[in-house]
């Protein structure tokens, strides 16, 4: 399994999954490109979050690889287009419990980084990039920071509890 796409961003209770990126028709319909791995997220949650303001979902469908969502409040392209952009957020409750191997960015945020033989190797500080790649930012001791692909190559897995991760690393990487 890939960790790119298991990794997920949370603000205070909110769960980032996707992005308005156009208007559709005339209608007030907007497409969304998901972060979800899920086909059929936007058909199973009943609402979204667009700026600190939250949508019921009157009608999704799958289009192209992204999702058309008529939402109740956008009525017509002008409405539409205004959102373009917009990150998309869900509830963190509407989505239930997380599948084995799936991680909240900041659940992992200030853990201990190990390599694969238990040696320290510092603390993961930030986590850039998105669902397509996303990149760990490890702080070593001296304070230099250094970057490892967010993949199942390089990452071995967390353990929440313990505030720990694990990390393949290869010759050059840091």
């Amino acid at each position: 399994m890939d960790i790119c796409a298991c990794i997920i961003v949370r603000k205070m209770g909110k769960i980032k999954i996707g992005e308005a990126v156009n208007a559709v028709g005339l209608k007030g319909e907007i497409r969304v490109y998901s972060y979800s791995e899920d086909s059929h997220i936007f058909e199973k949650i009943e609402s979204v979050i667009l700026d600190d303001e939250t949508f019921e979902i009157q009608k999704a469908r799958s289009s192209k690889g992204t999702f058309i969502l008529k939402l109740r409040g956008i009525d017509g392209r002008d409405a539409a287009e205004a959102v373009k952009g917009t990150p998309v957020f869900v509830m963190e409750e509407q989505l239930g419990r997380l599948p084995e191997g799936t991680y909240y960015a900041d659940d992992l945020l200030g853990s201990e980084v190990l390599d694969t033989d238990g040696r320290r190797l510092g603390v993961l500080r930030n986590i850039t990039g998105n669902a397509a790649q996303y990149v760990f930012h490890v702080e070593d001791d001296s304070g230099k920071e250094f970057m490892v692909p967010a993949v199942e190559e390089f990452f071995k897995g967390a353990d929440i509890e313990k505030k720990t991760i694990c990390l393949k690393i290869i010759e050059g990487m840091i």
